[in-house]
Parts: structure tokens; sequence; C-alpha cells
């Protein structure tokens, strides 16, 4: 009977007991705790850092230039008892912040221009983003830690350095038909 009734949170958990569906205690620190067998579960959510990749999206720049866009996010549960209450489960929360990622993305790219995008102000841009995410996510108990965005064109600009300079000539005069298409 003593083996229903203890549980152990590991170090990189934090954990919630619920008494007939209803939280009553948050765990925090790693250890082994006790629970009434029958009356009281345990739900577990992952203290590390965790990925979430948005599907690709296109996105008009302000001076209508069209990016084809895939969004990722790196964010972390900061209070499991509101994460609990507003997303229950990792797993659903694509589908609770993908709309947040994705509204922040049209807005702030939206209102920057191609150049900005993928040279100029690529990082504050992402910085932006990340920080319009944070105030909404605040409802679901987790803050975003990191937040990019990988394009065509950004790829591309990335692979830039490792080219030889025949090769970074091409891609530079491909990347500029690009730009003005």
């Amino acid at each position: 009977a003593a083996y229903f009734a203890l549980f152990v949170v590991h170090v990189n958990e934090q954990a919630i007991v619920l008494e007939f569906g209803k939280p009553v205690r948050i765990i925090s620190e790693p250890g082994l705790y006790w629970k009434i067998p029958v009356v009281q579960t345990v739900d577990t959510f992952d203290k590390r850092i965790l990925d979430l990749d948005t599907d690709e999206k296109e996105v008009t720049a302000a001076d209508q230039k069209r990016l084809k866009v895939d969004a990722f996010a790196r964010y972390r549960i900061v209070d499991p008892l509101l994460f609990y209450q507003a997303v229950r489960d990792e797993r659903s929360v694509r589908s609770r912040l993908s709309p947040v990622i994705e509204s922040a993305l049209r807005r702030v790219l939206g209102s920057a221009t191609f150049t900005d995008l993928v040279r100029d102000k690529r990082e504050a841009l992402m910085k932006q983003i990340a920080k319009q995410v944070n105030e909404e996510g605040k409802e679901f108990g987790l803050i975003v830690d990191y937040f990019g965005v990988i394009d065509e064109l950004g790829e591309a600009l990335d692979l830039y350095t490792s080219l030889s300079e025949f090769e970074r000539e091409d891609l530079s005069s491909t990347l500029t038909g690009a730009a003005e298409e």
C-alpha cells in the first residue's frame, strides 16, 4: 500500500498534486513525496527548456514583399499551477501558443521592410516578437527564452560564410535577383 502512496519528483520536473482533480499542492523541489492513494493524483511538468516549432507561414513585409517563414520558440514552464489551469499538458501548448506566435510574427514582421527582416534588424525583430509572445504567454504560466525565424533567404545568408569567393558572388547575385522580385 505504501508503494501507491509514494511518488518521485525528478530534478528536471515540477509537480502538482491533485485531489479529485483540484490542485492542492505544487512541488518544485526534487525528492520522494507522499500522496493519498486513489484520492490524489500527480501531474508532472518539465522544468527544462522545451521546443515549439510552428508551421511555415507567408508574411508580407511593410514594403509588400512576401517571405515564407518557419518560426520556432524555446520556452519554460514557470508557473505549473497556471500552466495546468490554462493548458493542462505540454502537448496542448502547440494549439494555445501557436496562434499567439503567429499574430506576433505578423504584427512585427509586417511592420518591417524586407531589408530589415533579412539583414539590418533581424535580431531586434526576434527580440520584439519574443517580448510580445511573453506578454501574451504569461496567462499560460510559461516564458519564451528564445525565439527565432528561419526563412529561405535567411538560410542562404547563414550559409554565405562557408562558401568560396566564386560561390559567394554567384549566391550574392542570386539573392539580389530574388530580393528585387
